[in-house]
């Protein structure tokens, strides 16, 4: 006789077939709060360039990677370019260098390097979609002030 088992149950399986589905890799980095000159809140998370510490400004609406040059020294250079941002054209290098973010490495990542104003605000970095589009999940945990990545 055969025993049916309710859809509920397959569905809220943690193994399939005797084996356990893979768990998410999550990454969670720490967030720095910092005001701009209107008062807006401005995040920043930490991370790391080619062996150098930096601190990257959370663009969740930037589409490239942007360095510091400070921190492309040594990097694969892989050309020239102008730029449109919303602080007007810029020339930037394309480079390939290796990123990382917590325990995530992201070798031969390819972005811009270039000198970029923040106003009264400082970072070595810009971190947008280039990298966090790796990622399956990216939440910012306003509370807790972290930023949670899941692969």
């Amino acid at each position: 006789m055969r025993k049916l088992i309710p859809l509920a149950a397959l569905l809220s399986a943690t193994s399939v077939f005797g084996q356990d589905a893979p768990k998410p890799h999550i990454t969670t980095l720490p967030i720095t709060e910092r005001k701009d000159d209107a008062n807006l809140p401005m995040l920043y998370v930490p991370g790391n360039v080619n062996g150098h510490n930096v601190t990257l400004l959370l663009d969740t609406g930037a589409q490239p990677f942007i360095i510091s040059p400070r921190y492309a020294v040594g990097a694969e250079v892989l050309g020239h370019a102008s730029a449109q941002g919303v602080g007007g054209l810029a020339k930037v290098t394309i480079i390939r260098a290796t990123v990382k973010l917590g325990d995530d490495v992201f070798p031969g990542q390819v972005m811009e390097s270039a000198n970029f104003n923040l106003g009264p605000l400082t970072a070595d970095g810009i971190l947008g979609e280039a990298v966090l589009s790796q990622y399956s999940k990216v939440t910012i945990d306003y509370k807790a002030h972290t930023l949670i990545l899941e692969k």
